[in-house]
């Protein structure tokens, strides 16, 4: 975790490639076995927010998706024909 957190901190990365190496590292660290994916992808948005990528809060797509779940699967199914 340290070294995570030591990377994060980093300015002299791209920070794009800093926020999927994080996510990738902190995905091969934490020790629940759901992969804990939305802490994981709330480090991106952690490092876009404090690297200045992003003003304010990034609202993941899984959140549009369970808001309208029927159009979402419609949509998916219309683009697998």
């Amino acid at each position: 975790m340290d070294d995570l957190v030591e990377f994060c901190a980093r300015t002299d990365v791209d920070p794009i490639a800093q926020a999927a190496v994080a996510h990738a590292q902190f995905l091969s660290i934490q020790p629940f076995d759901d992969a804990n994916g939305r802490a994981a992808r709330s480090l991106i948005n952690g490092v876009w927010r404090r690297r200045g990528v992003t003003g304010g809060l990034v609202v993941p797509i899984s959140a549009s998706i369970a808001g309208d779940r029927r159009r979402y699967v419609s949509a998916w199914r219309a683009s697998t024909k």
